[in-house]
């Protein structure tokens, strides 16, 4: 066993991982559960040339916050084998009851059979993230898993991601379930993929969220979609590219699944809405950049929506925004939309308090709406 005053633990040197595709899941279990309780953080080296560590279980988190670090997601491999759909491999959840900083990363997690011949089944949910707060997960990639990571929770906030990649992902890299945590949330250039690339469900809530240069590539539905309610929002230079649905990103709010009918709060409310120099490379000539609303009225609303210096390429779309009924307050500014041989309209319908200012398509000024 390691020191209990030393800084680092190794998985391989300490806890007797052979990383060679032998099964390695007490490695991981006794490991999660010694760090848990000193605090020490565990290095994860590379495994055997050419291989990958196995596991076959969820490895817990059980007690307090601990730094996992690996060696970088080409180095450092982990394959998820035998596990049920949505069963998670890393579970990081606190109760709430602690509040600390982790830094987690600097791996690769892989769900599927191997290792000769070798398959994904988009199975395993590669980091589920519970109560726990102050969260960095950093260079992490998610290969054939059903979701890189999914974020849940009563007290879920403060939390942030760097470079988390997602390749051959069954269905969100970035996912937002039962989420009632608060706020804070920073996802700092993901590349995104699967069903949607993000998805936030109807049973969530939060404010205070922030999305930095995401990179959406052949999302077979979306690039990101928000069903629940949202309190201020900010979408910084997204790039979609080879988009195969019919919208890249979409604001379509629902209503609260735990509140009565007759509730007066639950419908939900997406509002403070900023996007700034979206660029979209369609896959096809019908992938809308935008879509905002409920065609329901009975749904949630869409209220305060600014979009700044939008660009599409070639691909150009017949509409570069869908708006529907429960949307207000609409603003584009300075946009260069174009590439086809036709220009495209800013929305299908100017939304009340809606209006499009300096804006400019390849074959001429766009009308002022309004």
């Amino acid at each position: 066993m390691p020191l209990p005053d030393a800084m680092f633990v190794n998985l391989r040197a300490d806890f007797g991982a052979a990383g060679d595709w032998s099964n390695d899941t007490q490695a991981f279990v006794d490991a999660f559960a010694h760090c848990s309780t000193t605090g020490q953080t565990l290095v994860i080296p590379p495994p055997e040339p050419g291989k990958h560590y196995r596991i076959e279980a969820t490895t817990i988190a059980p007690t307090a916050p601990f730094n996992v670090i690996g060696s970088g997601p080409n180095q450092t491999r982990i394959w998820a084998e035998g596990f049920s759909t949505g069963q998670p491999v890393f579970d990081f959840d606190y109760s709430g009851a602690v509040r600390e900083y982790a830094e987690i990363g600097g791996f690769t997690v892989f769900s599927g059979t191997g290792p000769d011949p070798w398959a994904t089944d988009h199975a395993a949910l590669a980091i589920r993230v519970g109560d726990a707060s102050y969260m960095n997960f950093r260079d992490i990639r998610g290969y054939g898993v059903r979701d890189v990571i999914l974020f849940t929770g009563n007290r879920n906030f403060s939390n942030t991601t760097y470079r988390l990649v997602g390749y051959d992902v069954g269905r969100n890299t970035i996912r937002y379930e039962s989420f009632r945590g608060g706020g804070h949330h920073h996802h700092h250039m993901p590349t995104l993929h699967g069903q949607q690339g993000l998805f936030f469900d109807t049973d969530s809530q939060i404010n205070n969220l922030v999305i930095d240069q995401p990179n959406a590539e052949t999302c077979s539905g979306t690039s990101g979609t928000f069903e629940g309610a949202v309190a201020g929002l900010e979408l910084r230079s997204p790039r979609e590219e080879a988009g195969q649905g019919a919208y890249s990103w979409v604001f379509q709010p629902g209503t609260d699944p735990r509140l009565s009918p007759g509730d007066p709060n639950k419908r939900h409310v997406q509002g403070g809405i900023l996007i700034t120099a979206p660029f979209d490379h369609p896959n096809n000539s019908y992938l809308r950049p935008f879509y905002f609303g409920n065609p329901d009225p009975a749904q949630g609303v869409v209220r305060g929506v600014v979009i700044l210096a939008p660009r599409t390429t070639a691909g150009t779309p017949d509409r570069y925004a869908h708006i529907e009924g429960n949307c207000y307050d609409v603003v584009i500014m300075g946009s260069a939309i174009g590439g086809g041989a036709t220009p495209p309209e800013l929305w299908n319908s100017a939304p009340p308090n809606a209006f499009a200012r300096t804006n400019r398509a390849a074959y001429g000024i766009l009308a002022d709406v309004g």
